[in-house]
């Protein structure tokens, strides 16, 4: 498998676990789109390597390290749609907020 590859799919996954911490009600609609074990455990390390930091262990937000910046929560907020994550991760940052 090609290091792209491997990149790519890593990412995919980050995907699937955010969609399924901030939209539950998605995935029971489809269960097609559940993650095996194997897929899970990659999501969760990803998440807990790059988003944590800020948006907390469980998704519910934090503090942004080296600022006083709000991190957004995860979980239950209606901004953070499959857009905003496909954006996030594509891009690498955040989009900032809306004024």
């Amino acid at each position: 498998m090609s290091r792209s590859f491997r990149s790519l799919a890593g990412w995919l996954l980050a995907v699937g676990l955010l969609v399924a911490v901030s939209a539950p009600a998605v995935l029971a609609a489809d269960a097609d789109t559940e993650l095996d074990a194997a897929q899970r455990q990659v999501a969760e390390t990803i998440y807990a390597n790059q988003c944590a930091t800020c948006h907390g262990a469980s998704g519910t937000g934090g503090t942004i390290p080296g600022t006083d910046d709000p991190a957004p929560a995860l979980v239950g907020n209606p901004d953070v749609t499959v857009g905003y994550v496909d954006l996030t991760i594509r891009v690498g940052r955040m989009p900032p907020p809306e004024n």
